[in-house]
């Protein structure tokens, strides 16, 4: 079977970052067929919390380090810096978390810090630029 989305994916599924319609069309051996979703963000709020802790040890628990979203925030952006101010980490996917390595090596157990920038839609519909920042404690690096 072929997929063809309206945004030239071709892939079974697509990832929904933006309100608007997606079309599909998939032909195959004996199939032609067309499906159409609307995807909207009408009073859908969004709040971004981030843990204290994480484990990256490899047993698939706690393994990365990142915000828990509801909603889809615009503009995201975190770093990550050790406590000499040295950025070990960046990244402007809500999904793409830490894994604590920097450099392509692990690093020590201990605390590091976070900064997170990004867009929050409040109920109404407007956007509102937010800053966090904090800490965390990475325990039980491989």
């Amino acid at each position: 079977m072929v997929f063809l989305w309206n945004n030239a994916a071709t892939g079974q599924q697509i990832t929904v970052n933006e309100p608007g319609d997606y079309m599909v069309g998939v032909t195959g051996r004996c199939l032609s067929a067309q499906a159409s979703v609307t995807v909207g963000t009408e009073n859908c709020t969004t709040s971004l919390t981030m843990p204290n802790v994480f484990t990256p040890n490899g047993d698939g628990v706690n393994d990365t380090f990142g915000p828990i979203v509801e909603g889809v925030p615009q503009g995201f952006e975190m770093e990550i810096r050790n406590r000499w101010g040295q950025v070990l980490f960046t990244s402007t996917q809500v999904g793409n978390g830490w894994t604590g390595r920097a450099g392509g090596e692990v690093v020590p157990d201990g605390t590091y810090f976070w900064e997170v920038h990004y867009k929050e839609r409040l109920p109404e519909g407007s956007m509102v630029p937010k800053e966090l920042s904090g800490h965390l404690m990475l325990l039980g690096s491989r």
